[in-house]
């Protein structure tokens, strides 16, 4: 095991298992854990030992978004700082999308915000009874970024997508699988041996096989056509200078409905 703070990383054989790990805050990301996460996908990048990563929670719960006081998407508002955080969260998803190896999210409970984009960066997602999905980004005065829109896109469909990001509903574990953004739904106690016994099964086949059949599905997604990414870390400085994230934020903290100025 090697020493994080914030998540835990094992390997077994040719399996690496990562734990987010901030359980007292359902495994909200903070700047610290969105550091270590960036370093654990170096390292898979250069493991030609390990052909599976599995990304999952602690305490029986997947990721309940950002920890929106920490510095994960900014740095106490300030606009530039928010710009180049959005890079440093685009560099994650492009890493974790680029792994050569076969990655599965094993979600239960809380999957919101930035979990949901962990999840579908992923390349299979095995979701327990209980999980709960939302996208509470816009409530909070953002969008959903990190290049993940068009991911979300990509398994949902363009209507399905903006309905879950501009209502911030939340929908239960068998609502995804019937909308594609899951492949599969099973009791919480049995989430772990159902997600190995995946990664078994494709174990079996082909390394080569399997390793290649990954990238030409991946160069054949719609969502790497017209990479917008590249924009969003302007959008979001833009969305600094309009304090829309700092109501949102302030509003979350203070138990009320957030007043945004309605203004192009």
């Amino acid at each position: 095991m090697t020493d994080y703070n914030k998540i835990l990383f094992e390997k077994s054989g040719e399996v690496a298992t990562v734990t987010f790990n901030n359980p007292k805050l359902c495994n909200a990301m903070d700047g610290e854990m969105l550091i270590e996460l960036i370093d654990v996908c170096h390292r898979l990048e250069w493991d030609a030992d390990t052909r599976f990563a599995i990304f999952t929670g602690a305490a029986k719960g997947f990721m309940a978004g950002v920890d929106l006081k920490s510095e994960a998407m900014s740095r106490k508002g300030d606009p530039i700082s928010a710009r180049l955080k959005q890079r440093q969260g685009q560099e994650l998803m492009k890493r974790m999308c680029g792994l050569e190896q076969i990655t599965v999210a094993a979600v239960s409970g809380s999957c919101l915000g930035a979990g949901i984009a962990l999840a579908i960066a992923c390349d299979l997602r095995i979701a327990s009874q209980d999980a709960v999905w939302g996208l509470p980004n816009a409530g909070l005065g953002y969008f959903f970024s990190w290049a993940s829109t068009p991911l979300l896109v990509g398994l949902v469909g363009p209507a399905k997508a903006k309905e879950l990001v501009l209502t911030c509903d939340r929908i239960s574990s068998d609502e995804a699988l019937s909308i594609g953004l899951v492949n599969k739904v099973v009791p919480l106690e049995q989430l772990m041996d159902v997600t190995y016994h995946m990664v078994d099964r494709m174990a079996a086949n082909g390394p080569l096989a399997v390793r290649m059949a990954k990238k030409i599905a991946n160069a054949a997604a719609a969502s790497y056509f017209g990479d917008i990414s590249v924009c969003e870390p302007e959008l979001v400085e833009r969305l600094y200078l309009s304090t829309e994230p700092v109501e949102g934020t302030n509003a979350f903290f203070e138990k009320r409905k957030p007043r945004f100025r309605h203004r192009q």
